[in-house]
C-alpha cells in the first residue's frame, strides 16, 4: 500500500509542477483574445463564439 501511496504523490507533484505553464500559456490565449463587442447570443453564435 505505501508503494501506491507514494506513486500517487509523485504523480500529484508532477501534475503540480507543469500548473505554472499551463496557467501562463492560458494568460497569453486570454491576452491575445479579442473581447465580445456584444452581448447578443445570436452574434456570438454567428462569429463561433458560442
Amino acid at each position: 500500500m505505501l508503494s501506491g501511496l507514494n506513486r500517487e504523490r509523485d504523480r500529484i507533484d508532477e501534475a503540480v509542477a507543469g500548473l505554472p505553464a499551463a496557467r501562463d500559456a492560458l494568460d497569453a490565449v486570454i491576452a491575445a483574445t479579442v473581447p465580445a463587442t456584444t452581448e447578443d447570443p445570436a452574434t456570438c453564435y454567428a462569429a463561433g463564439s458560442a
